[in-house]
């Protein structure tokens, strides 16, 4: 476990990062091609930095921060961002399928071509949030996204979601 490390400005490509981060700031780095797959990054920061053509699969940030930060063309399935504060950050093409961001603040996050089926939402504070062109089937949570901005595309698969939320049958 890597405690405390401060890295800024710097660049990993193609790299694998030890599995666990306690503590960690990592400021105006790329993360490029990187396997990320089971990181646990425990109360760790992510700052003006961008993550691309990454692998994140079942990482753990909990209880941590990524702010002014662009995640483009990364498989994030099963991430778990959980307590943690999302400020302008902006998801492009990205596979979110099952991530966990319950009890987590987002502020001025962007969700562009993203899939988030089964993402969980639960009492989440959020402000200024928008998901354009994303897949948003059999998310939970629901009630907590008010105020989110969605497009026509993504009304449907929130209404399938609201309604079993509320437990409405829709035959």
């Amino acid at each position: 476990m890597v405690v405390g490390a401060e890295v800024d400005q710097c660049r990993f490509d193609g790299a694998k990062l030890p599995a666990a981060f306690e503590r960690a700031v990592f400021k105006g780095t790329a993360f490029i091609a990187c396997d990320l797959v089971n990181i646990n990054a425990a109360e760790s920061s992510i700052i003006e930095s961008t993550v691309s053509s990454s692998r994140m699969t079942s990482a753990s940030w909990v209880n941590g921060v990524i702010r002014d930060t662009e995640v483009e063309s990364t498989r994030l399935d099963m991430v778990s961002f959980r307590f943690s504060i999302l400020k302008s950050v902006k998801f492009i093409d990205c596979d979110l399928r099952h991530a966990d961001f319950q009890r987590a603040k987002l502020r001025n996050v962007e969700f562009v071509q993203c899939d988030l089926t089964g993402a969980q939402f639960g009492s989440i504070e959020i402000h200024a949030t928008r998901f354009r062109h994303c897949k948003l089937d059999a998310i939970s949570g629901v009630s907590s996204l008010r105020g989110v901005t969605v497009g026509q595309e993504e009304l449907l698969s929130l209404a399938w979601s609201m309604a079993k939320e509320l437990g409405i049958n829709v035959t």
